[in-house]
């Protein structure tokens, strides 16, 4: 998925992107409260608010979320 959130970042600029490493130490209990379960997960977020999520490698769930968000801002 890498390639794919890059080139949609490039796509999309004013949109930051964030990769978060589920294997650090002590990240569990917010993986939990985030309800984070599978991995991928991406959540979007707009003014600070939770505007849609896309669990699994769904490149085109993934590009929709991201246009929407695009469209948003």
């Amino acid at each position: 998925m890498a390639p794919v959130i890059e080139k949609m970042s490039r796509q999309y600029p004013k949109i930051p992107v964030y990769k978060v490493d589920i294997d650090m130490e002590g990240l569990g209990t917010r993986l939990s409260n985030l309800k984070i379960f599978s991995v991928p997960t991406f959540h979007f977020y707009h003014k600070g608010e939770k505007s849609s999520e896309v669990v699994g490698a769904d490149v085109k769930k993934l590009e929709a979320a991201m246009e929407s968000l695009h469209n948003a801002v």
